[in-house]
């Protein structure tokens, strides 16, 4: 739901017509609200926000990808990876001037503490083997073609729908995810479809939206995500996401995000499941990639709140929640 079509050949009132998904009514029958009409076309009234649309089967239309412009960009995946690798190179005199001032201390503390000696000792031969390491990878400069094999392995993962590159983030699009929870007799179900923002200009944590499915105008994406984007990762996966920020480990991060999205397993989270369970259709169409991070355009967002707390309702009875 919330995709953007526009009809084909195959559609009896004509192609090119844009429009947007609004429910779907079986596998093959899908409900399009269109920005325009024309006379003797099919009605369909019973529609989610009670909007009227029309029927289509999958035959009269084809998706219609929003920022195709900077889709697939393999060459600019490449330039900011490679971009990235060279600012960790410019820091590298500075980490081991720290590693040399570490050792120095740990030397005069072993002539003291004649009891920490042994270990100490271990903790040099540690900091040896790390600066050597860094001295090592900073001779090596990668090839373009590691940085592109990483991106092929990228958008050949079923749950990944595209990549985009901009000046500020590597831009992961993924398809529906699928919520499981097993503290409870939830059943899974869906979430919708995430943008992850993966800034390549800081070690900041990454920022998640949710372009399908919202609860209180974009107030929430995710029983782990908040308004902006702003992740609950709880200590362990989040040590482990700033583990992988720091290095520059992108693969792992994104397979890390996909794990946690889908399974939680987090005592900890902004609201329950049960409640996202209801959550509602997202409706906005920010005109560039980054306008999904914009408060202002979520305000903009529709949010039905009598019918949310009749479908929690419904929840709560059906599974005893």
């Amino acid at each position: 739901m919330g995709d953007e079509i526009i009809t084909t050949k195959a559609f009896e009132f004509g192609e090119n017509m844009q429009g947007i998904i609004r429910e779907v009514i079986d596998k093959n029958i899908f409900a399009v609200e269109f920005e325009e009409h024309k006379d003797g076309m099919h009605k369909f009234s019973d529609m989610l926000l009670k909007e009227d649309g029309y029927c289509l089967a999958k035959k009269d239309f084809n998706i219609v990808n929003q920022y195709s412009n900077s889709n697939k960009d393999k060459e600019g995946f490449v330039v900011k990876l490679r971009e990235c690798h060279f600012t960790k190179l410019l820091n590298i005199p500075s980490d081991i001037r720290d590693l040399e001032n570490q050792k120095r201390n740990n030397k005069s503390e072993i002539k003291s503490i004649a009891t920490r000696t042994k270990k100490l000792e271990g903790e040099l031969k540690k900091i040896d083997i790390e600066k050597n390491t860094i001295i090592k990878n900073a001779e090596f400069i990668p090839e373009n073609e590691k940085f592109a094999k990483q991106y092929d392995k990228l958008i050949s993962h079923k749950l990944i729908n595209d990549i985009i590159i901009n000046d500020n983030y590597l831009i992961i699009k993924t398809e529906d995810l699928t919520f499981t929870e097993e503290r409870t007799a939830l059943p899974d179900f869906n979430l919708g479809a995430y943008y992850m923002f993966i800034s390549t200009t800081s070690t900041q944590k990454p920022k998640v939206i949710n372009y399908k499915k919202q609860l209180t105008k974009g107030g929430y994406h995710h029983p782990c995500i908040e308004r902006g984007g702003h992740l609950c990762l709880g200590s362990v996966v989040g040590n482990g996401v700033d583990k992988c920020m720091k290095n520059g480990s992108y693969i792992e991060l994104v397979y890390l995000l996909l794990n946690f999205l889908q399974e939680p397993n987090y005592n900890g989270p902004y609201i329950e499941a049960k409640f996202f369970i209801s959550a509602q259709p997202v409706t906005i169409k920010p005109k560039s990639i980054e306008g999904w991070l914009n408060r202002d355009e979520w305000r903009k967002e529709k949010f039905n709140q009598k019918k949310f707390d009749d479908d929690t309702n419904i929840v709560r009875n059906k599974y005893d929640i």
